[in-house]
C-alpha cells in the first residue's frame, strides 16, 4: 500500500511532496502535512477503485480524471480532488435534488444558477442528473484561475452553458481575495468589499436583470461565508427571493449567524431542511405536496 501511494505521488503530485511525505510517514504520522496529502492519496486509490481513470499523471499542474461520463481536469496541489470525491463519489448535492425533483413544481427547462462554482463539479452534477437535462445552466466564480478550469471543464462534460467571472454580493462592486481563512485553498477563499479589488461582485438583482431571468429554479450557493453579506446586508437580494423556487446552500457558521440567516428565508415564505453540511430551502409557493 505504502509503493502504491508513493507512486501516485510521484505522478499525480508535485515532486516537492514526495520526500515531505516519506519523512513524515517515518518520524510523524500525526503531522497535518502528512494527513493532508495521506488523504489525497486515498481519495485517488479509491476513485481507481470506483473505476475511474487517471491520465496526464505526468503532467506538472494538472491531471484528468475520467468517472462514468464524467471528465474532469484536476490541478495538483489543490483542493480539486477533495471537490470532485464530495460531488461525485459521495454525490453530496443527490439527497436535496431528489427532495426538489419529488415536492417542487420546476419549468419545463429549468434555470440552474451556481455561485461559488469552482471547478465545475456542482454545475455539472445538477445538470446531468436525471430531470435537470435541459436546464439552462449559470454559473459564477470570482477567482480567474479557478473559472478558467471551470470554463474547461464544462465545455468537456455540458453542450451549452454561461459562466460570469463574478462573486454573488450585497450590490454591484469591486473585491479582492482574503486567503487566510480556514486551510487557504482555493475552496476556502473568502471575499472582501474592496474599492480597488479587481474582482467584480455582482446582487441577485443584477444577475436576474443581466439574464433576464423571470425565475431560478435551482439556486446553489456555496461561497465560503458570503451567504451572509448577500441576504443579511441587502434587501434588494431579499426581495428577489420570491423569484426563487429553491436554494441549495453551505452555510459556514464560523462566518455569520445562522438563525439570523435562516430566518431571512423563513419570513420569506421557505421551508427549511437541513441534509448534512447543505441546508436546502424550498419556496413553499412552489410545493406541490
Amino acid at each position: 500500500m505504502v509503493i502504491n501511494k508513493l507512486y501516485l505521488l510521484f505522478t499525480t503530485q508535485r515532486l516537492n511532496k514526495v520526500p515531505l511525505y516519506i519523512l513524515n510517514y517515518i518520524f510523524n504520522r500525526n503531522s497535518k502535512i502528512f494527513n493532508e496529502i495521506d488523504r489525497d492519496l486515498q481519495l485517488i486509490i479509491h476513485l481507481v477503485k470506483l473505476g475511474a481513470k487517471i491520465k496526464n499523471k505526468f503532467s506538472s499542474t494538472f491531471y484528468t480524471i475520467e468517472l462514468e461520463e464524467w471528465k474532469f481536469s484536476l490541478r495538483k496541489s489543490s483542493s480539486d480532488i477533495q471537490v470532485f470525491d464530495q460531488i461525485f463519489v459521495r454525490m453530496e448535492y443527490k439527497e436535496a435534488l431528489e427532495i426538489i425533483l419529488n415536492n417542487l413544481e420546476c419549468n419545463s427547462k429549468p434555470i440552474i444558477v451556481d455561485a461559488g462554482a469552482n471547478i465545475g463539479c456542482s454545475a455539472i452534477y445538477l445538470r446531468t442528473l436525471n430531470g435537470f437535462e435541459k436546464s439552462n445552466l449559470i454559473s459564477l466564480e470570482p477567482f480567474p484561475e479557478t473559472t478558467q478550469l471551470l470554463k474547461k471543464n464544462l465545455s468537456i462534460n455540458l453542450p451549452s452553458y454561461k459562466i460570469i467571472s463574478a462573486a454573488l454580493w450585497s450590490k454591484d462592486c469591486s473585491i479582492s481575495f482574503d486567503m487566510n481563512f480556514r486551510d487557504g485553498k482555493e475552496w476556502s477563499i473568502r471575499t472582501v468589499e474592496n474599492p480597488e479589488g479587481q474582482i467584480k461582485a455582482i446582487s441577485i438583482k443584477s444577475l436576474l436583470k443581466k439574464f433576464a431571468l423571470k425565475e431560478i429554479d435551482i439556486f446553489k450557493i456555496d461561497i465560503e461565508g458570503s451567504e451572509y453579506e448577500v441576504f443579511l446586508n441587502s434587501s434588494e437580494n431579499v426581495k428577489c427571493l420570491k423569484n426563487i423556487r429553491s436554494v441549495i446552500m453551505e452555510i459556514h457558521d464560523d462566518a455569520g449567524d445562522r438563525e439570523k440567516l435562516t430566518n431571512i428565508f423563513r419570513a420569506s415564505g421557505f421551508k427549511i431542511i437541513e441534509l448534512g453540511e447543505l441546508t436546502l430551502f424550498l419556496n413553499q409557493k412552489f410545493v406541490t405536496k
